[in-house]
């Protein structure tokens, strides 16, 4: 229970970056599966297809790197090597 409310709140902290700089990052992050698909007219198009499939990797990629940096910094936190577990409580309990 103690892992899933750190987590929640490291989601909601880094929302708040995420929000300001997701944008551009996730832009940045389809923009090859928006060239290869680049005036295709037809949804049954193979380069509509490939790139819409690029671009949704690329993507996915981001969201599955910030995931994996909330789990890492929360991990981080609750080791015996970071800061003590109880600071943690008096930290999210804000």
């Amino acid at each position: 229970m103690i892992t899933f409310l750190i987590i929640i709140g490291s989601i909601v902290l880094f929302s708040l970056i995420s929000k300001l700089i997701g944008p551009i990052i996730l832009n940045v992050a389809g923009l090859p599966g928006a060239l290869i698909g680049f005036k295709s007219y037809d949804k049954k198009e193979i380069r509509y297809i490939i790139g819409s499939i690029v671009s949704g990797i690329g993507q996915s990629y981001f969201y599955i790197a910030f995931m994996i940096y909330i789990i890492g910094f929360t991990r981080y936190l609750i080791s015996d090597k970071g800061v003590n577990k109880y600071f943690m409580w008096v930290i999210w309990g804000l």
